[in-house]
């Protein structure tokens, strides 16, 4: 059942909140990541995700709130870097893979095709968590305890996820290779 008193209270506490540091959050990101357009991204992401936490806003003391603020925006930082990062490499590799498939002879092209289509088929049966654990390690060239941070599970069951991954792989190469 709606609160009034208490929503007046949270758009209160945000509103305070975005016209007092909005700027200063904005100068930020900006420092950070030297481009307006993203600084006003991450800008906006980080007061979508106080406005989704206000009831623990309004918990903290109104002489913390700027730190709590921050912090929230500290973590979009983080995972601004992150997603840069996982471009980046997969950038990386595609470049990478574009120069092994520089002019060759047909005969060399239409078998690296193929193998290239055998792999891709594999990847896509793959079951979702195995696929996602694999694309990560490959293409984002993240570490198991990188991974396992971000998709909320033990290092050690994301290399053995892995590890099925590369099995299955194998097993799906071998049987079409054989067929």
């Amino acid at each position: 059942m709606p609160n009034p008193g208490r929503d007046d209270l949270r758009a209160e506490v945000f509103n305070r909140l975005f016209s007092d540091d909005h700027s200063a959050v904005f100068s930020f990101f900006l420092g950070h990541l030297s481009d307006r357009e993203e600084a006003k991204d991450q800008t906006q992401e980080t007061f979508s995700r106080v406005w989704s936490r206000i009831d623990d806003l309004i918990e903290v003391a109104p002489a913390r709130r700027r730190y709590w603020l921050f912090a929230v925006a500290k973590n979009v930082l983080i995972d601004c870097r992150r997603r840069r990062r996982v471009r980046s490499a997969a950038l990386t590799k595609l470049q990478e893979q574009a120069r092994e498939f520089a002019p060759k002879g047909p005969d060399t092209l239409a078998e690296e095709r193929s193998a290239v289509r055998a792999l891709d088929r594999a990847i896509a049966g793959l079951p979702e968590d195995r696929r996602l654990v694999l694309t990560m390690t490959v293409v984002g060239e993240l570490t198991s305890a990188e991974i396992g941070e971000l998709v909320g599970c033990p290092a050690g069951t994301v290399r053995s996820t892995l590890h099925d991954a590369r099995r299955r792989l194998r097993e799906a190469l071998d049987a079409e290779s054989a067929s």
